[in-house]
């Protein structure tokens, strides 16, 4: 668990064997932090982002355009990494975000990497959010 600017970030220490776990965790960490750049750097040109039932996203400009929309209208208090799932080039990551409003969104995100290998870029990108439309004020994670 780690503190940043006032934002609670919990995610379970695995044994730093997997590289790929790691950039999924500092991707998320890096959108905590608004750090575009970190989030740019690992991802195509051709970047397809399909946030479900909500929009489709596709290449990189289209992808920093909406990126930078969720860093500004997300006001995130704690991001919770509840699970990191790694087969060959895709990843998943499920969590729970709360918003300083005390709102609790559910995620789920699937990654497709370029490659298998340890310098690939993320190609794809299926998001899956749930809203669960309740002020929440005392939170178990676990």
């Amino acid at each position: 668990m780690e503190t940043t600017t006032n934002i609670k970030i919990i995610y379970s220490e695995d044994c730093g064997n997997n590289y790929r776990n790691k950039l999924i965790r500092e991707f998320y960490i890096a959108f905590t932090k608004k750090n575009i750049d970190f989030i740019l750097d690992h991802v195509e040109n051709d970047v397809h982002w399909q946030i479900v039932d909500i929009a489709f996203i596709l290449g990189k400009e289209q992808f920093t355009k909406r990126i930078k929309q969720h860093m500004e209208n997300v006001r995130i208090k704690t991001l919770h990494i509840k699970n990191i799932v790694i087969n060959g080039r895709t990843s998943a990551v499920n969590g729970i975000v709360q918003s300083v409003e005390n709102k609790n969104y559910s995620f789920c995100d699937i990654y497709h990497f370029s490659n298998a290998g340890k310098h690939a870029k993320i190609q794809r990108i299926s998001s899956y959010i749930n809203n669960f439309s309740m002020e929440v004020t005392n939170v178990c994670y676990h």
